[in-house]
């Protein structure tokens, strides 16, 4: 009698076994259209924030390069006058 039941057991954990990996017939198409899509207007927004950083990083590069540039022009009387006398008549401050 168990021997029966045992029996049985092991055969509907096999069907079990079999019915939960036999791979199901679920059409994808709807899902992989809609993840085209959502990838898609991910890709769109990530070229439009690369395009706005870009021309974000152009102008503050822009900006430097003319700080930069008065930097250099007010300061570069004063160091060729400290090279030129040697040092001798400047003062650290």
């Amino acid at each position: 009698m168990i021997e029966i039941l045992l029996v049985i057991v092991i055969i509907l954990l096999i069907v079990n076994i079999y019915i939960s990996i036999k791979p199901q017939g679920v059409d994808m198409g709807p899902v992989q259209r809609d993840m085209e899509q959502k990838l898609i207007s991910v890709e769109k927004a990530l070229r439009e924030e690369f395009t706005v950083n870009r021309e974000e990083s152009r102008k503050i590069e822009c900006d430097y390069i003319i700080k930069y540039d008065w930097v250099i022009k007010f300061t570069e009387k004063p160091i060729r006058y400290i090279f030129k006398n040697n040092g001798e008549n400047a003062r650290c401050i």
